[in-house]
């Protein structure tokens, strides 16, 4: 690539003194007896500024191309840039969508054990104690500590006594898990 440019510049310095060569002889034509060496050495002197011109013609359409494709370029980039801060921003929507959902899903749950919850104080207590062991251990806890304290001893004390057992303890850990032997009893 150095030595295309080397040889590039050699040509346009050779040209250019041509070129002033050519402006400093005055305008007047040729004597008509030229030699026949003088007529040799003027065919081969002109093709050279022609090449000259050719190649800047060459580089110069090269030049635009590659403004031209820079150009593009940017316009690419913007077009991307657009692109992803439309997805940035849509992202962002769909993750309050997600956060929505979520909090309506909660909310539907802790409405569901208010009702639960509701429905466990209306009963007698040994009703309320066989209504809560038809729940998984974790949803009857979360019924109990929902219910007032008082109703709550009532229901436990109606309870199966294992089940009571294992219910006043997770009551009183207030929602901690149980350890492991615990967990795999209860199954």
């Amino acid at each position: 690539m150095k030595h295309a440019i080397v040889s590039l510049l050699s040509m346009v310095v050779v040209g250019c003194h041509l070129v002033e060569a050519a402006e400093s002889v005055d305008e007047t034509p040729p004597e008509p007896a030229e030699s026949e060496e003088a007529k040799e050495e003027e065919p081969s002197e002109l093709p050279l500024p022609r090449a000259l011109a050719q190649r800047r013609a060459e580089l110069d359409r090269r030049e635009a191309e590659i403004e031209q494709a820079a150009v593009d370029l940017e316009a690419a980039r913007s077009e991307v840039d657009e692109k992803l801060e439309r997805l940035e921003a849509r992202l962002e929507e769909l993750k309050r969508v997600r956060d929505d959902i979520a909090t309506k899903k909660q909310r539907k749950e802790v409405e569901r054990l208010l009702q639960l919850v509701e429905t466990a104080e209306r009963m007698k207590p040994e009703a309320a104690a066989r209504y809560l062991d038809e729940f998984d251990m974790e949803t009857a806890k979360d019924i109990l500590h929902g219910m007032k304290i008082r109703k709550a001893a009532e229901v436990i004390s109606n309870m199966n006594p294992s089940r009571a057992a294992k219910m006043s303890r997770r009551f009183l850990m207030n929602g901690h898990p149980s350890p492991p032997s615990e967990r795999e009893s209860e199954r």
